[in-house]
């Protein structure tokens, strides 16, 4: 009956030979497209890169309710302090507004939670850049309100990029589940530490811009939404998040940021190590924009 349901209420057949044309003429045209956002953004550098303001993460949130106490957990297991974390929650249609309002003040000391609404929906890549916008940290996390930072996610990349001098944005993997709840395992296998005691040696992929301009597919530098991290500068000097899909240099919102980022500055992924784990299954329609 569902999958009926679902037949019926797809998008027209037209509507869907026009999105998957534009993903195929964006990927062909990812060098020229990354080369000229280089070109146009240059004037912006050098920006300066601080970690003296602390980290935040923020977190887009619709139509998760079920999945925001495992969310909570999450953060109220990190065993960095303070941060600040700021929910953004694009009116939703189910109870993720009353159901922030109840988690937030349940938060520990140490993290300070910001609850914000955006006016109407208005899709993913306009919440985070609202979430970002209101920070007044140096450093940005971002978490998919059905995903899973590992506890010592943001010990470990603050760390990180305070011994990497050079890098504006770091990636990392995630390892996949399904259902509700927290994800399966104890709270040892939720550590980076447990692996890499010494979070400066996790095995870094570098990417420089002029390795970026060579991409000719958006996943030649994987990784996940979840967990990445991206300082305050980086996301002003490319302009943010793009709301509107016909100005990416992909279709996805997160990829394109990323890569318009990776375009101007050095970056890295943590792809032998998971700093997240990633809900599958899941919906991932945000409205007006995933």
């Amino acid at each position: 009956m569902l999958s009926c349901l679902q037949y019926k209420l797809r998008p027209p057949l037209g509507a869907r030979l026009r999105y998957v044309l534009m993903m195929q003429a964006k990927n062909r045209l990812l060098s020229l497209s990354l080369r000229r956002f280089r070109r146009v953004h240059l004037p912006m550098l050098p920006v300066e890169r601080s970690l003296q303001n602390g980290i935040a993460v923020v977190i887009p949130c619709y139509n998760h309710a079920g999945y925001l106490e495992s969310t909570f957990t999450c953060l109220a297991q990190q065993t960095y302090r303070p941060f600040e974390v700021v929910f953004v929650e694009d009116h939703s249609t189910d109870e993720t507004w009353a159901r922030l309002q109840q988690l937030c003040p349940q938060l520990p000391s140490g993290i300070k939670p910001i609850l914000l609404r955006t006016p109407r929906n208005s899709g993913q890549a306009f919440a985070i850049n609202v979430g970002v916008s209101t920070s007044k940290t140096s450093v940005i996390m971002v978490l998919n309100d059905d995903d899973y930072l590992m506890h010592d996610a943001l010990e470990a990349v603050v760390e990180i990029l305070g011994y990497n001098a050079d890098l504006f944005l770091l990636g990392a993997t995630a390892i996949p589940f399904t259902g509700y709840g927290c994800p399966p395992g104890d709270d040892e296998s939720k550590l980076i530490r447990s692996v890499y005691p010494n979070y400066t040696l996790v095995p870094l992929t570098r990417y420089t811009p002029a390795d970026v301009l060579r991409f000719a597919h958006p996943n030649d530098t994987n990784m996940t939404h979840s967990g990445s991290t991206f300082f305050k500068t980086a996301w002003q000097a490319v302009g943010g998040y793009y709301p509107d899909k016909s100005r990416r240099v992909v279709i996805w919102s997160d990829r394109d940021f990323q890569l318009r980022i990776a375009s101007l500055f050095p970056i890295a992924v943590a792809t032998e190590i998971p700093f997240a784990y990633w809900r599958s299954g899941s919906s991932v329609d945000h409205g007006k924009d995933s």
